[in-house]
C-alpha cells in the first residue's frame, strides 16, 4: 500500500483521468479490500481520483482509510464521506482528527488544508444483532482510549480519544465532546436510522442537521499549516454511501434553498469536472415541471464522486419527500 499511495499521481480540474476507466479506478481500495481494510466486499470503496490520504506526520507513513472527498454540488461544501472504520484503520481514520489533511489539487476550487474538527454517524454500532460499526471513542465520560499505529508503520504517533462530555438530545441525537491527542473534536450520532431504510419522520434528523451546520460554520481551532474556512467534518454510516450520501444531499439541497449556511461558490460541473461519461441526460416532464430536477443532478454528482451514494430507492424517494 505504501508504494502504490506514493505512486499514484495527484489529480486536478485539468489533470484529473477523463478516461471513464481511470477516473471511476478503484484500485487502491481493492488492494486494501485484500488487507482487510474494508468493512465490505463487493466494490465499495472510494475512487482513486478523491482518496482521502491521511496525515503521514501521524500515522508514520502512507495509510488507507476508506472515504473519500465530496463536495456538494448545489450546496458547495466539502465533506469527507466514510465508511464506519474497521479495527485495523481506526488510527488513520483518527489521525484526520489530529493534522491537517492533504486535498485534491482542484485550483481555485479545492477544499481547504484542515483537520476534521466534527464528526457526523448515522449508524448504531450493532442493529438487529449485526454488526455495522466498531467502536473507537470511550464508552463512559473521562475515560481515554489510546490506538497505536498501525503494525505497517510503528513509528506512527499512539492516537488518545478522551470523552469530555455526552450529551443526550432530542429526536435520538447524541453529542459527545471528545479530545483527540489533546484537541477538540464534536461527535454527532444519530440513532434514528435504519440500515437500508429511511428514518421514520424528517423532523428529528432536519433538526440534527441544522445544529451540526451551525457548529460546522463556526471557525473552529487552527492548527500550523491549516486554513480554516468552518470546519470540516467526516460523515459515516456503516458501508458510508446510502445513509451518508443521503445526509450530504439534503445539506446540499438545504442549502441552495437558503435554509442551511452558506458556503463559497460551487465549482462549475462539480468540484473533479465534467463526467467522462457526459452531463446528466435532460429529463423528460411536464411543462408544470420544474425543468431542472435538482435531487437526480445532486444524486448523480455525489455517485461521480463515491460509487453507490444515496444508495437505495426509498432514499432518494425520501430526499423529494422531505424538501
Amino acid at each position: 500500500m505504501r508504494r502504490r499511495l506514493k505512486d499514484f499521481p495527484p489529480t486536478s480540474a485539468e489533470g484529473t483521468p477523463k478516461d471513464p476507466q481511470e477516473y471511476y479506478s478503484i484500485r487502491l481500495g481493492m488492494y486494501a479490500q485484500a488487507q482487510g481494510k474494508n468493512r465490505y466486499t463487493g466494490g465499495i470503496v472510494p475512487y482513486d481520483h478523491n482518496l482521502v490520504l491521511p496525515p503521514p506526520s501521524i500515522t508514520g507513513g502512507s495509510e488507507y482509510v476508506n472515504a473519500s472527498w465530496v463536495r456538494e454540488l448545489h450546496g458547495g461544501k466539502w465533506w469527507i464521506a466514510a465508511q464506519a472504520p474497521v479495527p485495523s484503520t481506526v488510527h488513520p481514520f483518527l489521525s484526520l482528527c489530529c493534522a491537517p489533511v492533504a486535498s485534491p489539487s482542484l485550483g481555485a476550487g479545492q477544499p481547504k488544508r484542515r483537520r476534521v474538527q466534527a464528526i457526523v454517524v448515522l449508524t448504531r454500532d450493532v442493529e438487529l444483532r449485526i454488526r455495522k460499526a466498531d467502536p473507537y471513542i470511550p464508552p463512559s465520560v473521562g475515560e481515554s482510549v489510546v490506538h497505536p499505529p498501525p503494525e505497517s508503520n510503528p513509528q506512527g504517533q499512539p492516537i488518545k480519544v478522551t470523552l469530555l462530555s455526552r450529551e443526550n438530545l432530542p429526536g435520538q441525537v447524541v453529542l459527545s465532546k471528545l479530545e483527540v491527542n489533546g484537541l477538540p473534536v464534536e461527535h454527532w450520532c444519530y440513532e434514528g436510522w435504519p440500515d437500508h431504510g429511511v428514518p421514520l419522520t424528517g423532523g428529528p434528523l432536519l433538526g440534527m442537521i441544522e445544529e451540526v451546520d451551525d457548529s460546522l460554520s463556526s471557525e473552529g481551532t487552527a492548527q500550523d499549516g491549516e486554513e480554516l474556512e468552518g470546519k470540516l467534518a467526516i460523515v459515516h454510516c456503516s458501508a458510508g454511501i446510502g445513509r451518508t450520501g443521503t445526509w450530504i444531499a439534503l445539506c446540499s439541497l438545504l442549502r441552495t434553498y437558503s435554509l442551511l449556511r452558506p458556503v463559497p461558490a460551487p465549482t462549475p460541473n462539480g468540484p473533479f469536472g465534467p463526467s467522462p461519461l457526459g452531463t446528466f441526460p435532460p429529463l423528460v416532464v411536464p411543462p408544470s415541471e420544474p425543468a431542472q430536477d435538482l435531487v437526480a443532478w445532486e444524486v448523480d454528482s455525489l455517485r461521480d464522486q463515491r460509487t453507490g451514494m444515496v444508495q437505495r430507492d426509498e432514499q432518494v424517494l425520501w430526499v423529494y419527500q422531505t424538501l
